[in-house]
């Protein structure tokens, strides 16, 4: 499992009917399990790059180029995820009797 750093640049005011949270901006696409943590992601797309060499295979292997595509990032997905995350939480929505953070 990967673990993920989110970093907050700005916090706007609540825009009325949005559902938070949400993601509004980002890029690339999440690691495949299994591709060595962040070091051996970045030694697989460093080999990928290179395009040629035992690593070059092994990494076409273990991403399988077909299946994985490292530019794709899709807002909309995330915030879908995003939503399905705060329906789990309690104190989300405000204003429906549940304490706020």
């Amino acid at each position: 499992m990967w673990d993920h750093d989110l970093v907050v640049e700005k916090i706007h005011r609540a825009a009325p009917k949005a559902i938070y949270p949400r993601c509004s901006a980002g890029g690339r696409a999440c690691p495949p399990e299994d591709s060595g943590g962040p070091e051996g992601f970045a030694d697989l797309l460093r080999a990928l790059r290179h395009k040629k060499g035992w690593k070059y295979r092994q990494a076409r292997d273990v991403l399988g180029t077909s299946r994985w595509d490292g530019t794709a990032w899709d807002r909309q997905e995330v915030n879908d995820q995003l939503a399905e995350l705060g329906k789990h939480w309690p104190w989300w929505p405000p204003g429906k009797g549940a304490a706020t953070p």
